[in-house]
């Protein structure tokens, strides 16, 4: 298993932040790691809403489905992806914060099947690719503020 925590903050206000971060479409504006991101369907996203990643890990090319399990808006969403080789669980937690927001990001990803065998191997990468997807959610969402001003 492994598991990723971190906290930015951004001078959005929590419902905008909470909005961009909830549309896991927009994982390809900030997570280094996601290719190409979309929604199927496309109602507005609350619990049901799913999300296809294509990811880089490992220098190949991933596809993971995430569902909304949980969705508190303007401050909590629970995420739950799962492909062939893995189940990830990402909650973003959103709070006021000064000015702005204070984002969280949890991720716990297990590996499943033979896929189990790279787990010990794979908590460093998930580090290094939580560590990058962290250095750019605050710029990204900070230029959103800049966008709308």
């Amino acid at each position: 298993m492994a598991h990723y925590k971190a906290t930015v903050h951004t001078e959005l206000p929590p419902a905008q932040a909470f909005d961009l971060m909830a549309n896991f479409a927009n994982a390809q504006d900030w997570d280094p790691a996601t290719l190409e991101s979309h929604q199927l369907g496309d109602a507005p996203v609350d619990v049901g809403s799913r999300f296809e990643l294509t990811m880089e890990i490992f220098g190949r090319e991933n596809s993971i489905v995430y569902e909304v399990v949980e969705y508190d808006a303007p401050s909590r969403v629970v995420l739950r992806g799962e492909n062939a080789g893995s189940v990830s669980i990402d909650e973003i937690a959103v709070a006021p914060h000064e000015s702005g927001s204070a984002v969280t990001y949890e991720a716990t990803v297990t590996m499943k099947g033979a896929y189990k065998v790279i787990g010990p191997f794979f908590a460093p990468v998930f580090k290094k690719m939580g560590d990058e997807a962290q250095e750019r959610i605050a710029p990204w969402l900070d230029k959103h503020a800049t966008d709308s001003s």
